[in-house]
C-alpha cells in the first residue's frame, strides 16, 4: 500500500510537470509555472529517485535558461527576488538529495575518496549559492538606498522652490 501511494504521489507529479512543460506563453505564466513547479519538487523531492530528479533539473533548466531569457527584460526587482528564491529551493532540495545518495554510499560501505570529494562539492554548490542569495540582497539594499537619495534631493529641491515661492508670493501681497 506504502509503494502504491508513493508511486501515485510520483505520478502526480509528473503529471503536474506535464501540465506546466510547455513555454509559457506571457511572463505571468512563467512565475506561476516556475513557483508551482518548485512546489511540487518541495512536496515530492523525498520520494524523487535518481530518474526523476534527472527529469525535473532538465525542466528546471527551462526555467532557468530559455524561458527566463523570453521575459528577463519584463521582471520586476519583486520577480527577479522570487525567481531567486526559486532556484534557491530548487539548489536546495537537489543538493539534499545528492548528499542523502552520497551518504547511503558512504553508509553501504561503498563510498571512496572520490564520493566524500562530490559530497564536499554538493556542500560548497548549496554555500555558493547562499552566497548569491545574499548578494542579491545586498544588491536590492543598495538600489533602496539609491532611490531613497534620489527621493530626498527632489524633496529637498520641491521644498526650496516652494519657499522660494512663498516669499515672492508674500512679498508681492505687502
Amino acid at each position: 500500500m506504502k509503494r502504491l501511494t508513493l508511486t501515485m504521489s510520483i505520478m502526480l507529479f509528473f503529471i503536474a510537470t506535464i501540465a506546466i512543460a510547455c513555454e509559457p506563453p506571457t511572463k505571468k505564466a512563467y512565475l506561476e509555472n516556475f513557483k508551482e513547479f518548485v512546489d511540487k519538487i518541495g512536496e515530492t523531492h523525498k520520494d524523487m529517485s535518481n530518474s526523476d530528479w534527472k527529469k525535473a533539473k532538465e525542466h528546471y533548466d527551462k526555467f532557468n535558461g530559455e524561458w527566463y531569457e523570453k521575459f528577463k527584460d519584463d521582471f520586476t526587482r519583486n520577480e527577479k527576488n522570487n525567481i531567486n528564491e526559486y532556484k534557491l529551493k530548487f539548489n536546495y532540495y537537489q543538493t539534499l538529495h545528492k548528499v542523502g545518495n552520497t551518504i547511503d554510499t558512504i553508509i553501504s560501505g561503498k563510498g571512496t575518496k572520490t564520493t566524500v570529494r562530490e559530497l564536499e562539492s554538493e556542500l560548497q554548490r548549496l554555500e555558493e549559492a547562499l552566497d548569491g542569495a545574499e548578494g542579491t540582497a545586498e544588491e536590492l539594499g543598495k538600489e533602496i538606498e539609491g532611490v531613497l537619495e534620489k527621493f530626498s534631493e527632489h524633496t529637498g529641491k520641491f521644498i526650496e522652490d516652494l519657499q522660494k515661492v512663498t516669499e515672492e508670493y508674500l512679498e508681492s501681497i505687502k
